[in-house]
């Protein structure tokens, strides 16, 4: 826990960047001198220090095997580029190698075992390198980014109290249905051609563009909104009555997954693997990312949230990672659907506050309050202006964020 209340992954302490906003991850971690070595536990050793026969770090990596060698005798044991230092020799490694503790070999390094690795989908480490693949559906583009292969990408929104899509490139919108008011989620099932959206009084509608229903009204505090898109099922959460609800697909009648120790917010579904998550506000003032099965049960928590002030929470299926705002660290933060790659976006969002986000192929789309953006990710700038927005409802429409099997 930072300072400021914030929780951050334990392998982000010491690793020389601000993570916690306060920089109270790398308060205590001790100034690297020039010449001296941080240990993999944070600390600091000065250039005395290393080679003084005291094996201070974890690894052993401030008594490598090289320490009074020099370069001129065998390269001074060096397996690629030899510098000659006061203390000894400093073996230097080529791009796709790190150094090994003895401090004389270079070993490949795994880019794929990063927290986020720089493939969009599927990652093969090789030696001294990488290579991308893309699920089904989808193209290599780059080194590293998968485009779909097939239909072009379209944002669901509402425009001027209008629901429609947008289409990303051409950036012409498509009206689905007019006078939609306080609208405070949306949802879409691309394979019956279902649109969904709730309203601030508890009621959620549904359209075909060209019928319009009232599929279920209730109690006002609806805040997620999700489709099971294999089995035509709604869920949604409402955090009044601190529950999470499913409708069949007939649209008659409903069940509440879940209604005990439970402060749901954002809502997001992955019905390939029949899981569920969501925002949970717990005792205290203690958030958390949560995942059950889609019947409720085995519920675990896969990451804190604590003072983060999150929101807005997304998938990317084919990437299987969750994503969601920060608004303390004016960040977009990610982790995989296990619980295991969490990672921070820094940089987006340094002039307004982002209201809405949705992800697809390698891309960030979000609102703030002058409208609509877009920006790769790993590469806050150039972001692009793509259009205004009445409300901040977004969610990318796309066959391959519903994909029928296993994608």
């Amino acid at each position: 826990m930072c300072g400021n209340r914030i929780c951050i992954p334990k392998e982000l302490r010491c690793n020389g960047q601000n993570d916690c906003i306060d920089n109270s991850d790398e308060g205590e971690c001790g100034k690297c001198s020039k010449g001296g070595i941080r240990c993999p536990e944070g600390k600091c050793l000065s250039a005395e220090e290393r080679c003084d026969g005291r094996v201070q770090c974890s690894d052993g990596s401030d008594e490598p095997i090289t320490c009074s060698r020099t370069c001129s005798m065998s390269n001074g044991g060096c397996s690629h580029v030899c510098k000659d230092e006061s203390w000894g020799v400093q073996c230097i490694c080529p791009v796709g190698y790190k150094l090994s503790p003895n401090g004389a070999v270079c070993e490949d390094f795994d880019e794929c075992a990063a927290a986020f690795p720089p493939c969009v989908h599927h990652c093969t480490n090789t030696i001294g390198s990488y290579f991308c693949h893309c699920r089904e559906g989808f193209e290599l583009s780059g080194d590293t980014t998968c485009q779909a292969s097939i239909n072009a990408t379209q944002l669901l929104m509402v425009q001027r109290n209008t629901l429609g899509l947008l289409n990303v490139k051409s950036l012409q919108f498509n009206a689905i249905k007019a006078s939609v008011f306080e609208p405070v989620a949306s949802a879409y099932d691309i394979a019956r051609g279902w649109y969904y959206w709730a309203d601030g009084g508890g009621s959620i509608y549904k359209t075909n563009g060209r019928s319009s229903w009232t599929t279920f009204t209730g109690k006002p505090g609806i805040k997620g909104l999700a489709c099971d898109w294999l089995n035509g099922y709604l869920f949604w959460t409402n955090q009044k009555t601190e529950s999470i609800y499913m409708q069949s697909n007939d649209g008659k009648s409903f069940t509440t997954l879940l209604n005990k120790n439970v402060r749901p917010s954002e809502l997001a579904l992955l019905p390939i693997e029949s899981l569920m998550f969501w925002i949970n506000e717990g005792p205290g003032d203690r958030v958390t990312l949560e995942k059950s099965w889609m019947d409720g049960s085995d519920r675990s928590t896969l990451t804190v949230l604590t003072a983060q002030i999150a929101h807005s929470l997304t998938t990317d299926v084919a990437a299987r990672r969750l994503y969601w705002i920060s608004d303390l660290k004016m960040s977009v933060e990610t982790v995989k659907v296990d619980g295991t790659g969490r990672y921070s976006f820094i940089g987006l969002f340094n002039k307004r506050p982002a209201l809405s986000l949705a992800v697809f192929e390698g891309m960030f789309f979000w609102t703030d309050e002058k409208g609509l953006w877009q920006a790769p990710q790993g590469q806050p700038n150039p972001r692009k202006f793509l259009s205004k927005t009445d409300f901040p409802l977004l969610s990318v429409y796309h066959e391959l964020q519903q994909p029928k099997g296993t994608l």
